[in-house]
């Protein structure tokens, strides 16, 4: 996005409780006055815990948020707006309140009960990604401590306790980033009773204020104060033509307010109050919410916040909730025509086989019907010039548990050992296909599926699927005595699991959200052929993999372990294989291409197939590495292994060879990425017991981008 102006809006949301976790390399030990400063602070976070309100077995209490910017462009946007008149408003101003819910064997529920935003005709969803507002202690006692300096300067009286005054600062690169301030440590139990300060960055400066309030034996998060300077950027540049004017350089400020309420132990939940997500959008949230709102403010409203509210100038003068609509669709890969969502992501890809393949496809949404919806698409390769397709339509029968019921017939191509998802929804899901630019070993399939999708525990979603399909190879390969030309029918049962541990959704009228996802990821597929219906295959097929990654001082790494078996005899299609993406050539230059996702770079696609294999993919990342002090780019460093067999391989004849990975396959390889805007080059060598022993036969090197 390249916006900058809605920006402000998206800032709302990732700022609204978020700190800078930016890490520093430092071995240094925290500079602290006396061996007593020091032991308080150890205290501190020894009794972090303790102190938390996540000791309490189960409570509950209610979030008021308010936010907005302020109203230093105010004379601004009466300068060039037509209807020129006296009042104030800020640009923006916006509510929200939110119950919280915790019991210790249920988990957490948070309900938006109520919520306002100026200016939006329609509610906002991306303000609701925000961050746990109970969960917040001081990075800088946390995995910051050892980039500050503490002194012990003080102590104080509030509301008859007794307090230590500690200041603190960043050791090194203060005004670029870090933080300086106070904090306040009650005497008694060692809690964070107050923390405040300024936090710079190279984006934004941040001051702040967190208070806390003691409730039984514990310390809670009373109220918190977040007002945030923004970069200077050109206002003008962004309006319509026939407004604009002469360059306007502006920073603006966003304020951010949180204050609980209601604070208190509850142990008589029901199971049915933690039923669904973690996040819940109440049905009735957008009706009277001013009403509702208005008896957890602060304060009233004033005049110029009314005034905002009511006539939302800078709305009207720029069509910002149309161009951040427009915005998150192309995010998310789609384009609202009507009641029907074009697929974006689909449109045009490459693989040798299809050659070019141009697809037009969609779905109809939620104005259509909320219930249920009809999808499918047309698809055209250059190459095979055949004409693929396919067409369904679900039935959403529970939004609580995204319980789902699909129908789907198609007619379409995949490489051999692998599955096109045709219907993507993310930059995520259409990652794999760039596996396929140098495969061109295919299969045709036709059939239809019914499936049942529900998710369980609000962490796992399943799949069971019961499919018939008709298969035939586009290649030269046949299987036992058949010729190419053969047809194999099989009736299927499958059972699709995704476990997603550290993944938080929240159910809104409009079904499910994701509201933070990152791995662990562990996914087990379960797949049975039987011989019903005049099915001429039955075999057995289990796949598992595992996706998980960890930030750290050094950078982010990512580990992908995959691992499959199939019990009986199939078609080398329905096994595994496809493993590599490398272009074939005789030198570096002539097998350059592009990378692939969780595949071998040094690898053909139809080097090795196996009805065992193990795989093993490791990615580590730092960002921000400056080179020649020019301009910073990311540097990822990969190791990547396979393993497997294939029992009764004379069964299938194969155009020229393939082989079965008995041996261990490894690749190291090096990226150097955002070299160039998104790309960059990777660098990739075959070691072990394929490597060919001719240096240049091992090396590759590939283009990379990072535009997923």
């Amino acid at each position: 996005m390249n916006n900058t102006f809605i920006y402000f809006i998206f800032f709302i949301s990732t700022l609204v409780g978020a700190q800078n976790k930016k890490k520093y390399n430092s071995n240094a030990e925290t500079i602290l006055h006396g061996n007593y400063s020091s032991k308080i602070l150890e205290k501190v976070r020894e009794n972090r815990n303790v102190n938390s309100v996540s000791s309490l077995e189960s409570y509950e209490y209610d979030l008021y948020q308010k936010y907005f910017i302020d109203d230093y462009l105010s004379a601004y946007i009466d300068s060039i707006d037509r209807n020129k008149n006296t009042r104030e408003e800020l640009i923006l101003i916006g509510e929200r309140v939110t119950k919280f819910k915790h019991e210790k064997n249920s988990g957490d529920k948070k309900l938006i009960l109520a919520d306002a935003v100026s200016g939006f005709k329609e509610p906002f969803l991306e303000l609701f990604k925000q961050a746990d507002f109970q969960e917040e202690f001081p990075s800088i006692l946390s995995h910051e401590y050892s980039q500050y300096n503490f002194r012990l300067i003080d102590s104080t009286w509030v509301e008859d306790k007794k307090n230590y005054i500690f200041s603190f600062t960043a050791k090194k690169k203060l005004f670029i980033n870090g933080k300086r301030g106070t904090l306040y440590i009650d005497s008694a139990t060692y809690a964070v009773t107050k923390y405040t300060g300024v936090e710079y960055n190279e984006m934004y400066t941040r001051t702040f204020e967190n208070l806390w309030k003691p409730y039984e034996n514990i310390w809670y998060t009373a109220s918190q104060s977040n007002q945030i300077k923004l970069r200077a950027i050109d206002l003008a540049s962004f309006l319509p033509r026939e407004l604009k004017v002469s360059k306007k350089m502006v920073g603006p400020w966003i304020v951010i307010e949180n204050s609980v309420k209601n604070l208190r132990k509850k142990e008589n939940f029901s199971k049915q109050e933690f039923k669904g997500y973690t996040y819940e959008l109440m049905e009735d949230y957008s009706k009277d919410s001013f009403s509702k709102l208005s008896t957890y403010r602060n304060y009233p409203l004033t005049e110029k916040e009314k005034n905002t509210y009511e006539f939302s100038t800078l709305f009207h003068i720029y069509p910002i909730e149309k161009k951040i609509n427009l915005s998150q669709n192309l995010n998310r890969g789609v384009l609202p025509v009507g009641k029907i969502n074009l697929n974006l992501l689909s449109l045009a890809s490459y693989n040798d086989y299809e050659g070019f393949r141009f697809q037009l496809g969609g779905k109809t949404n939620f104005k259509f019907n909320p219930h249920y919806s009809w999808y499918g698409y047309l698809g055209y390769g250059t190459k095979s010039t055949d004409l693929n397709g396919g067409i369904g339509t679900e039935f959403l029968l529970n939004k609580e548990v995204e319980r789902k019921i699909n129908l789907q017939i198609f007619a379409d191509v995949n490489p051999f050992s692998r599955s096109i998802n045709r219907y993507p929804e993310s930059l995520r899901d259409i990652k794999q296909e760039l596996n396929f630019i140098q495969n061109s070993v295919f299969y045709k399939y036709r059939g239809g599926k019914i499936s049942y999708q529900q998710d369980f525990f609000k962490k796992i979603t399943t799949n069971l699927i019961l499919g018939y399909e008709e298969q035939k190879s586009e290649y030269e390969y046949s299987y036992k005595n058949f010729n190419k030309s053969r047809w194999f029918d099989q009736f299927t049962t499958e059972l699709k699991i995704k476990y997603s541990p550290f993944a938080e959704y929240m159910l809104t009228p409009k079904g499910k959200i994701t509201i933070k996802d990152k791995p662990v990821y562990l996914y087990l597929n379960y797949l049975r052929a039987w011989n019903l219906l005049g099915s001429s295959l039955e075999y057995d097929k289990l796949n598992l993999s595992l996706d998980m990654s960890i930030n750290n001082s050094w950078g982010r790494s990512n580990l992908f372990i995959e691992s499959g078996l199939v019990f009986g005899d199939t078609p080398l299609w329905n096994v595994f294989g496809s493993f590599g993406d490398a272009k074939k050539g005789s030198n570096i230059w002539k097998r350059f291409s592009s990378f692939g996702y969780h595949a071998f770079e040094t690898m053909n696609p139809e080097d090795f197939f196996a009805d065992r294999y193990t795989a093993l993919y490791l990615t580590h990342n730092i960002r921000n590495v400056n080179l020649f002090n020019l301009k910073k780019i990311d540097i990822s460093f990969l190791y990547k292994g396979l393993v497997g067999n294939l029992d009764h391989t004379v069964l299938h004849r194969f155009k020229g060879s393939f082989n079965t990975p008995k041996k261990y396959y490894q690749e190291i390889g090096v990226e150097f990425n955002r070299i160039i805007y998104y790309f960059g080059l990777g660098f990739y060598y075959r070691i072990g017991a394929y490597n060919e022993g001719n240096f240049d036969n091992n090396l590759f090197m590939k283009l990379t981008f990072t535009i997923f």
